[in-house]
């Protein structure tokens, strides 16, 4: 991006988020001196409780759509990413914006550390960005494994071959 492009596109990104992130911080701060980081991303308490506590320890001054930010992150028990939030916001305002993608990987049954370093290694050989890796368990697929990066999936788990071979059959393929 040309120093042109980028002054407008530092005015377009302070017209549209920079009153956010002081509010967010602000949000944060009291926030964090409530006690009510952790709490609000229970999965055990009702959304409703979650939001009369925000609520009761933020600025009536907090710009409507932070707050509703931060009722979004509560409703999806993610408060605790608050922070993750604004460092992210905090790296566009530098110009800092960081190229990463999300991988997810499907299991039948945990994977070893060592195979989880493994895998990491061989999908970092693959992609130039940052790769964030999430795990999950689904014993449903049996084995094997399913990879989702970015927009692409492998599916190389048992059931989905399982059930390749049982339409093969059936049709006569």
């Amino acid at each position: 991006m040309d120093g042109k492009s980028n002054r407008y596109v530092q005015a377009a990104y302070e017209a549209v988020l920079g009153g956010w992130l002081e509010d967010l911080r602000q949000a944060r701060q009291a926030l964090i001196q409530a006690g009510l980081m952790e709490g609000a991303s229970d999965p055990t308490v009702p959304f409703e409780v979650k939001q009369q506590r925000i609520d009761g320890v933020l600025s009536p001054r907090l710009d409507p759509k932070a707050r509703n930010l931060l009722y979004i992150l509560a409703r999806d028990n993610a408060l605790n990413q608050l922070p993750t939030v604004i460092a992210e916001l905090e790296d566009i305002e530098r110009g800092e914006v960081r190229k990463s993608l999300t991988a997810e990987v499907t299991s039948a049954v945990a994977l070893t550390d060592e195979e989880k370093q493994t895998l990491q290694r061989k999908l970092q050989t693959k992609s130039p960005d940052a790769l964030e890796i999430t795990y999950r368990v689904q014993p449903e697929i049996l084995g094997g494994l399913i990879l989702r990066v970015g927009d692409k999936v492998i599916d190389g788990s048992v059931a989905t071959r399982l059930e390749s071979l049982k339409t093969a059959l059936r049709t006569g393929r």
